[in-house]
């Protein structure tokens, strides 16, 4: 197994992105340990890179493509690891800026040539969701069962913690819009020195609209935040 984010670059290789972390078995793992940069290895695209070589530099600083191409031949692509509402599991960026659908091009360029054909579903008899290549937004754009999120610093991890923490407490009580509106802007850290240069602020009213209402934004990302409660371990690990 090799499960993740699949991306699809110029020639054609899809990859798992290493920002949003991936997930191996132990037979893929033993299939790497054998293989994977070894110059004794029957298979070429597992073998180092010669540094001679057209684009040597690139791969080099892309590790990720020369181990997807080498599990290529390992019998180990990628596979579809969305919900069955094409919400996504595996996250190469934050949760505001996957809110928003505001995410860098690259990244949208490098889902446009996705098909079922080439990503075939993780869920052994059952069909992956259409649209492949089409990224969700809003609060369709993360898994219930999300495992990781991307360029999530200190200071966004303990308003996020804070704010489960405070859903958990007000269990009983649910607590009014304007309230959770309050909680998301006293929390969130703000600026890029606070943020880091990844992350982006919550939405507000006036940059993003819904069709369930005119309800605050804030309140409906903060809703968003609450079904994440089992991926803020995993929010550490990509700091």
């Amino acid at each position: 197994l090799y499960l993740g984010h699949p991306l699809i670059n110029g020639d054609g290789l899809t990859f798992n992105t290493g920002a949003a972390g991936y997930v191996l078995s132990y037979a893929t793992l033993r299939k790497v340990v054998i293989h994977f940069a070894q110059i004794t290895s029957v298979y070429e695209s597992c073998r180092p890179p010669n540094p001679n070589a057209p684009g040597a530099k690139f791969i080099a600083g892309n590790p990720g493509l020369l181990l997807a191409g080498c599990l290529k031949n390992l019998d180990a692509s990628p596979m579809d690891t969305r919900e069955g509402n094409g919400a996504h599991v595996f996250h190469a960026f934050g949760p505001a800026r996957l809110f928003t659908g505001n995410v860098d091009q690259w990244y949208k360029n490098k889902h446009k040539q996705l098909t079922k054909e080439n990503l075939p579903s993780a869920v052994m008899g059952k069909e992956a969701p259409p649209n492949p290549e089409k990224l969700e937004r809003g609060g369709q754009c993360c898994a219930a069962n999300t495992v990781s999120f991307h360029y999530v610093e200190g200071a966004e991890c303990r308003a996020l913690w804070e704010l489960r923490r405070r859903i958990l407490e007000a269990a009983k009580k649910v607590p009014e819009l304007q309230e959770i509106d309050r909680w998301v802007m006293e929390l969130w850290p703000r600026g890029r020195a606070e943020m880091g240069g990844y992350a982006h602020a919550p939405p507000k009213t006036k940059d993003f609209f819904f069709k369930e209402g005119d309800l605050v934004v804030n309140a409906f990302f903060f809703d968003f935040i609450a079904r994440y409660t089992g991926a803020f371990v995993s929010l550490w690990l990509h700091l």
